[in-house]
């Protein structure tokens, strides 16, 4: 049997995903990047109002990491013009926050 030898907690092998959240009063945002089992890249986007308990979602595909860091720089820049700032969490953050 060949074993593939994947560090554990490399973001690129899809083994962590990367977050980020933004929050402005009640509403919030939340943005995960993850690598699925064929390979392609995914932008799974939430958001919603946590004292309404109101929620929606999508998933975005994406072929290559860099089409996926394009993406997640514009929600970023989308995140900060709607006023929502970024909030601080123990899972891996983004590092695109300036």
């Amino acid at each position: 049997m060949r074993r593939l030898n994947f560090p554990a907690c490399n973001p690129l092998y899809g083994n962590t995903p990367l977050i980020a959240r933004w929050h402005k009063g009640q509403d919030y945002f939340v943005v995960r990047l993850y690598r699925d089992l064929v390979g392609d890249w995914i932008i799974s986007q939430c958001w919603g109002n946590s004292s309404q308990g109101t929620s929606a979602s999508t998933k975005t595909i994406l072929s290559t990491y860099q089409e996926a860091r394009l993406l997640l720089k514009e929600i970023n820049q989308q995140q900060k013009t709607a006023g929502y700032s970024p909030a601080e969490r123990d899972e891996i953050q983004l590092d695109f926050f300036d």
